[in-house]
């Protein structure tokens, strides 16, 4: 322990609420539990569902998925697609563009992903933007639901937003 006190060791770990984006509870609101993950690969997909799954065993798994670079999109596609056989509802906006070249970004879109999730028997839509996946999940997520957002890029945004969307609609319930 290198010195350190036991106690206080003991009482850090106590309080010590995890590493931000990885399986980060980011709240509960309205009865419906929203998890942010930076899983950006399949095998960390398919262990952070899981795990997420196991902990909050909730009615149905959303998740919103925004893949990260053209290239491992277009490589791992097959792999990415089985990899949300825990979710019930697969959301998936535009590719997050960073490094590729526009010839690689013309080789792959969110669409072929969306397809291949389904071919694999899964429930995958394509919606263009974070503001359209909102909207959706504003209206289909019901008490007992688990959202997780996921990947490296600016998708822990949809994350916040339907938390302060679920929030102003609990404060507008009663009146």
């Amino acid at each position: 322990h290198c010195g350190a006190d036991c106690d206080a060791i003991l009482r850090s770990l106590s309080t010590f609420g995890g590493v931000g984006r990885r399986m980060e509870l980011k709240g509960i609101s309205r009865g419906i539990t929203v998890v942010d993950d930076y899983a950006h690969h399949p095998t960390e997909i398919q262990a952070s569902l899981r795990a997420i799954g196991e902990a909050y065993e909730p009615q149905r798994l959303w998740v919103v998925f925004q893949p990260h670079q053209h290239s491992r999109t277009r490589l791992m596609m097959e792999d990415f697609a089985m990899s949300f056989g825990l979710a019930d509802v697969t959301l998936v906006p535009d590719i997050y563009f960073v490094r590729d070249s526009e010839a690689e970004k013309q080789a792959v879109s969110s669409e072929d992903m969306v397809s291949e999730i389904r071919r694999a028997g899964g429930d995958a839509r394509y919606l263009q933007t974070f503001d359209e996946i909102a909207e959706v999940l504003e209206a289909e997520l019901r008490p007992g639901d688990c959202l997780v957002t996921m990947g490296a890029g600016s998708v822990y945004q949809v994350a916040d937003q339907m938390l302060a969307r679920l929030s102003r609609k609990a404060g507008t319930a009663g009146g």
